[in-house]
């Protein structure tokens, strides 16, 4: 239906303001031809300028033998009464035509059949008796004619007896000419069939039986130089449409046409229209043409076809349905029609081109169509466009494939701008902005708008988040051209860092950042350095540093650290104390989960929350405890150490480790005193009255082994009170 209103409005175009005639259907043109005889199953034949008929049937028992010529000039049927055909009145005579004279060969009428054999010469004009048809009488046989020879065979007759004899005439030997036999039909022997000479060759078809009836749709070519002169014939593609009797059949350009006829047992009454070309193929091919116009044209078969210059006609033949003949004309000629003639398209695009007409068409070049053959879109199904894409200036030429008339469409091919797209920074890292630019058009528009500023325009701006391809239509010539340009977004840097640390008060602690290569802090307050993945902080406040991290694409990401400061413990070692000397008392911290106190001297232990302190002198000790958090705080307790008397120690380690290694006597009451030691063989080895100097394990220079000795002690204190005191000592190394 498409193609159909598409042609239509393709015909407007092309018939403009020529009168189009109202009985034009399928192709098919009525002439008005006045004094066409109504007539079927007549000899019709074409010589020199004119069209004859003669003889035939105009009703079902009326068989006639007149002469009509019909002149295609002046659209008139003249009848010929001096020169009627002067054999039996008859219908289905075969026809061929020798140079400027034609022959009819047998025929019948309800009385029974003839092999008589009549030459008709236009120029005399005049009926003349020639050598009778060789064969069994016979109606409706095929005939054709090849260079001077005439052909006829098959046929059968009314009674039901059918032939596939074959035979050749020679009009120039003999007073009427000679028939000769020839290779015989190699088909079922049938009549009513379709016969036809192209070039050096014949061919013969469909048809049927004439006892039986049945359409055949087989198809043969006849050669005459085969067989050693004898004639050979060859099995061809056989006819497509239904089979079929009785068609109309004529030969145009060159090409044979078979139309109409009745098919089947029931006279079945066809319409469909189709030419053969011999030269397609090795066996010949088939082409649908527009079919014979239907409705309001009567049905009709054995109508007559015949052609003359350009063009075909079909004229008479009867209807089925009500046994009425015809005497309407009707004309078939070739056309084709290009439309448009010109067009202009953008490259790559492709435009629909249409050959109108009532033909089959051939278009080239093929390379660029999506269909290098048409119809005229006058058959169901028959596509009459195709469609053109071409890459440049390209002419077209279709081809009627009927008589190879052609015309000609120019299409123009208008080159699409080519754009030229630029950015100012690619790639680009995630948030950043890059300037976008193209050239080449007059009119841009961008898509997607994924981070766009705008979508129109040459110069736009472009900040997506990840990578994206724009695509730029331009337009500056009619034809839109296409650019693609991808913006690659490499992602910012994830600074991932050891957050949060804690220090306590004027410590310290590492901190890193990874997932970048080049590091900035900030504030710098407190730390070892500004820049870098690992660095030592020490800020005396709470603080968050802010990390810029660069990657090696040049993108930055941030990310945070936090330093946390600890509150240092409270630590208590206890108020000041005193002892008399020789006692002990126990210390007590408080405030960390550890402790740790100095001097160790007099201390029972030094890493313990309670130590036993008993000093020799007043002591000061320092508690050092830790809390949970690694933060120490320090408190300090005095041991004050009191001396009644002389106090002279039991054991001293003069080992010099500084501690314990000198004897003293302690107290501060006397004015006068003297301390003598002896060895277990009561030798002295020391002697002192002075309170600073003290006995460090030597004697003469030498140090003493380990042992127990003693000691005398004679003193007047202040008070004049005499105090002598013995003991031992043990020197421990």
């Amino acid at each position: 239906m498409k193609n159909q209103f598409l042609r239509i409005a393709y015909s407007l175009l092309i018939l403009g303001t020529c009168t189009i005639q109202l009985s034009a259907q399928n192709g098919w043109v009525q002439i008005p031809a006045t004094g066409q005889p109504n007539k079927f199953g007549t000899s019709a034949f074409a010589v020199g300028k004119y069209i004859y008929r003669t003889v035939g049937s105009s009703a079902p028992v009326t068989y006639e033998t007149d002469t009509w010529k019909y002149d295609p000039i002046a659209k008139t049927w003249t009848q010929l009464p001096s020169v009627a055909y002067p054999g039996n009145n008859r219908e289905g005579t075969s026809t061929f035509s020798i140079g400027d004279t034609a022959y009819i060969v047998t025929g019948g009428n309800g009385g029974g059949s003839t092999v008589e054999v009549w030459q008709f010469d236009p120029v005399t004009p005049k009926w003349t008796q020639m050598a009778n048809f060789p064969g069994a009488a016979r109606s409706y046989a095929a005939a054709f004619s090849i260079g001077k020879y005439g052909y006829a065979g098959c046929g059968a007759t009314y009674s039901g007896t059918s032939y596939a004899d074959f035979y050749r005439f020679d009009p120039y030997t003999g007073a009427k000419g000679t028939w000769t036999p020839v290779t015989s039909f190699p088909g079922t022997a049938r009549w009513r069939g379709a016969s036809f000479s192209l070039g050096n060759k014949g061919y013969f078809g469909l048809g049927c039986p004439s006892s039986t009836g049945a359409s055949e749709n087989d198809f043969y070519e006849f050669d005459p130089t085969g067989n050693a002169g004898s004639g050979s014939w060859k099995t061809l593609t056989a006819f497509p449409g239904a089979g079929r009797s009785l068609p109309s059949v004529f030969v145009l350009c060159n090409k044979g046409y078979i139309i109409m006829g009745a098919g089947g047992i029931g006279l079945t009454v066809l319409k469909d229209f189709w030419m053969f070309d011999p030269t397609t193929g090795a066996l010949g091919s088939w082409s649908r043409m527009p079919d014979f116009p239907h409705l309001p044209v009567p049905d009709r078969f054995s109508a007559q076809g015949f052609a003359i210059g350009d063009s075909a006609y079909i004229a008479g033949g009867i209807d089925i349905n009500s046994n009425t003949t015809h005497h309407d004309l009707w004309m078939y000629t070739p056309s084709v029609k290009a439309a448009p003639s010109s067009v202009a398209i953008c490259s790559g695009a492709g435009t629909t081109l249409m050959a109108s007409g009532n033909s089959v068409y051939n278009w080239a070049p093929a390379a660029t169509l999506s269909s290098a053959t048409t119809g005229s879109g006058l058959i169901p199904g028959d596509d009459s466009t195709t469609t053109a894409s071409p890459l440049s200036l390209t002419t077209y030429t279709v081809t009627d494939r009927v008589c190879g008339l052609q015309d000609t469409v120019q299409v123009n091919v208008t080159t699409p701008p080519v754009l030229v797209i630029s950015a100012s920074v690619n790639p680009i890292c995630a948030g950043s902005l890059s300037a976008l630019t193209t050239t080449g058009a007059n009119t841009y528009s961008w898509a997607p708008n994924t981070g766009l500023t705008n979508t129109t325009g040459a110069n736009i701006n472009a900040q997506p988040t990840s990578t994206v391809t724009y695509t730029v239509t331009g337009n500056g010539s009619g034809c839109p051209g296409k650019g693609t340009y991808t913006l690659n977004v490499n992602p910012l840097p994830i600074i991932t860092t050891n957050s949060p640390v804690s220090i306590c008060p004027g410590g310290s602690v590492t901190v890193t950042a990874s997932g970048a290569t080049n590091y900035t802090w900030s504030p710098s307050i407190g730390l070892s350095a500004n820049t870098g993945n690992s660095l030592d902080a020490s800020p005396k406040v709470p603080t968050n540093y802010t990390i810029m991290g660069t990657d090696g694409n040049g993108c930055t990401g941030v990310g945070s650290l936090a330093v946390n400061i600890n509150i240092p413990p409270v630590v208590e070692a206890g108020p000041d104390i005193s002892i008399n000397a020789g006692d002990s008392k126990i210390l007590s911290g408080s405030g960390g989960t550890s402790y740790t106190w100095s001097p160790s001297t007099g201390l029972s232990c030094t890493n313990c929350q309670s130590p036993t302190a008993n000093p020799m002198v007043t002591t000061s000790y320092y508690l050092t405890a830790m809390d949970a958090n690694g933060c120490t705080n320090t408190d300090t307790i005095t041991v004050d150490v009191i001396y009644k008397g002389a106090f002279i120690p039991t054991a001293f380690s003069p080992n010099g480790d500084g501690k314990n290694d000198v004897v003293f006597v302690r107290g501060n009451e006397f004015k006068l005193f003297t301390l003598s030691i002896f060895n277990r063989w009561g030798q002295k080895v020391f002697e002192t009255t002075d309170a600073a100097k003290g006995w460090d394990g030597t004697f003469n220079g030498k140090l003493l082994d380990p042992g127990v000795f003693v000691y005398y002690f004679k003193g007047t204190s202040y008070s004049n009170e005499q105090i002598n005191k013995k003991g031992n000592i043990s020197l421990i190394r």
